[in-house]
């Protein structure tokens, strides 16, 4: 299913989240919070770990990254705006849903579940950086395997993502991320590695290589490699110059990166 087909039934939500292709709509209350300076995201929402193969973990963007400027990136796809009014706003409900420690408790009578991704929250103001994690919170909503104010602060963030992806503009970069993983099989026969393009050369887990590029060279990946817009997996496979046969794919790094 594509990203921009997904319905959540959250209209009443992205109308609230002030998200629009150039500055915002009408923006929501003032917050109290003051926005920091710095090229970090002022609030981020990101999966670490989980059942997926080394390229695809070196690969993974944030799922949303919020900047002061007013920019917001989904999946590193996908770009919008939002009014510092309505940042600050969204800083102060995410603070309200994430104050104290007891919003990442589970019940020991809830089972783990094996391999799940963790989610990472990360706020930032003038006050300071707040950061939430917990491991298999969809996996767990079903059973309320956590607080309602952590699904809270995620539906927020929820609600901003598929607006962007649905209604926002694509994001490009003149930097990008190129990885390769391992791969002997593939759905089609591997294609020859592009000769204009360096083999990625820094190491990352379970035999993922990768590298980030700029300028030129990041418009030889865009132009050479094909990408898995959809973040699935569905990788193309390539035979180097050394006979291996590798699986890649590339993003476009965000701003802090």
């Amino acid at each position: 299913m594509r990203r921009r087909s997904l319905v959540l039934g959250a209209v009443a939500a992205f109308a609230a989240a002030g998200c629009s292709r150039s500055g915002g709509t009408q923006p929501a209350p003032a917050g109290t919070v003051a926005l920091p300076t710095g090229p970090a995201p002022v609030v981020a929402w990101s999966l670490t770990g989980g059942y997926l193969s080394a390229g695809r973990l070196a690969l993974r963007p944030p799922r949303l990254a919020i900047y002061a400027d007013g920019s917001v990136i989904a999946d590193a796809t996908y770009r919008s705006d939002l009014t510092s009014a309505t940042i600050a706003d969204l800083i102060t409900q995410l603070q309200t849903d994430l104050h104290g420690t007891d919003v990442t408790w589970r019940s020991d009578e809830i089972a783990q579940v094996v391999d799940a991704p963790v989610t990472v929250l990360t706020i930032r103001s003038t006050q300071g950086s707040q950061v939430t994690s917990a491991a298999a919170v969809d996996e767990l909503r079903a059973k309320n395997g956590y607080p309602a104010e952590l699904y809270d602060a995620l539906d927020r963030l929820l609600g901003i993502h598929q607006r962007v992806v649905t209604a926002g503009q694509p994001y490009t970069s003149t930097r990008v991320r190129l990885v390769t993983e391992p791969g002997s099989t593939a759905p089609t026969p591997p294609q020859p590695w592009p000769s204009t393009l360096a083999m990625p050369q820094r190491q990352g887990m379970g035999g993922a290589r990768l590298d980030d590029l700029d300028d030129q060279r990041a418009r030889e990946a865009v132009r050479t490699v094909t990408r898995d817009v959809e973040l699935n997996g569905a990788w193309t496979g390539y035979r180097t110059p050394s006979g291996e046969i590798v699986r890649a794919s590339w993003r476009y790094l965000l701003p802090d990166e």
